[in-house]
């Protein structure tokens, strides 16, 4: 990788939303599901979510 490589925050965003319909979830059941994930991760970390 170069050291002017970028991340390409639209393609991202682009197959976020393609998954997302997939699954049939609107944004906001998703952004529940990202912060339940978070929220389990954490409690197996022992981590705090800030």
């Amino acid at each position: 990788m170069s050291g002017n490589a970028t991340f390409n925050f639209a393609a991202f965003i682009k197959e976020v939303d393609r998954e997302r319909q997939a699954q049939g979830l609107r944004w906001y059941e998703l952004a529940d599901v990202l912060w339940n994930q978070s929220a389990g991760l954490n409690a197996r970390l022992g981590d705090h979510p800030i």
